[in-house]
Order: structure tokens, then sequence, then C-alpha cells
């Protein structure tokens, strides 16, 4: 009852190679070795079938590691933690995609309507002090904003 990690493992130990030279003789990385001979990863059918033959090991004759490695989630509705974080990020896109809309197209909408009733409540136009010595008051004197400091006084 041996599982595909520690059948492998042995396989290569009894025909006396290192994880680099399998890494080499099935054309991938020597960490990708390593993870599988630590149960972390499997290879695919091709690559399986590829190390059989170079091991000269049969790693499909025991049956109960077809049936230990297979894949069966333990809960089918939850989700797989990569799968979960694009999941909340498209959640949050989606947010953030609803308030520019509202932002672009209901709130131009509502603005004039409270324009409209700010408007209502100011005073009557005659009520307003607009007398021309009050208009005097409150004018700032004039100032020549394109005289150069320098040249004041200086004609050429």
């Amino acid at each position: 009852m041996a599982t595909f990690a520690e059948q492998l493992t042995a396989a290569r130990k009894a025909a006396g190679m290192t994880q680099e030279e399998l890494a080499g003789a099935v054309h991938v990385t020597r960490t990708t070795i390593s993870s599988w001979e630590r149960g972390r990863t499997r290879p695919d059918v091709d690559t399986l079938r590829l190390i059989s033959g170079t091991l000269n090991w049969d790693f499909m004759a025991d049956k109960t590691v077809e049936r230990e490695d297979t894949v069966s989630p333990a809960d089918p509705a939850e989700p797989q933690p990569a799968r979960r974080k694009w999941l909340i990020l498209a959640v949050i896109a989606a947010a953030l995609i609803l308030a520019v809309c509202f932002a672009v197209f209901v709130l131009p909408q509502l603005r004039p309507q409270a324009a409209d009733e700010q408007a209502a409540n100011l005073p009557p136009a005659a009520a307003v002090n607009l007398s021309p010595a009050r208009v005097a008051d409150t004018r700032l004197p004039r100032k020549n904003l394109c005289a150069d400091p320098a040249r004041d006084g200086k004609r050429s």
C-alpha cells in the first residue's frame, strides 16, 4: 500500500539515480521530482509513462495507488483557495464598476433637483442690497498686472 510518492522514491533509489538525473531523463526540473516524491503533485499520464520506462518500474501495478491518489474533494461546494481568491477579486471589481456607474449616471440626475430646491429658498432679488454705494465699497483698487516692477519709471 505504498503511495505514488513512496514508490517513485524507492524506484529512483533502486535505479541508482539522483533527482537531478531523473529530472534530466524525463525533461523536468529537480524541484518537480522533489514535489512528486513529497506527494505535493503528480505527473501527467505521458510523463508517468516516461518515468516508468526510465526507471523500469510499473507504477500502475498496485491498484491501491490509483484509488489513493485520485482527487476527490471533501466538499464540492467549498471553493479551493486559489479559486476563492479570484472570486473575491471578481466581486470587488463588480462593486467598483457599479459604484462608477452610479456616480456617472445617477448622481448627475440628482444634482439638478438639489440646485432647483436651493434656488427656491433664496430671497427675491429685490431684497438684496445692490445699491451703487454698496457695490463701490466692495471693489478693490485696480492694479496694472501687466506692469514690470523693474521698469517702473524707466522708458526706453
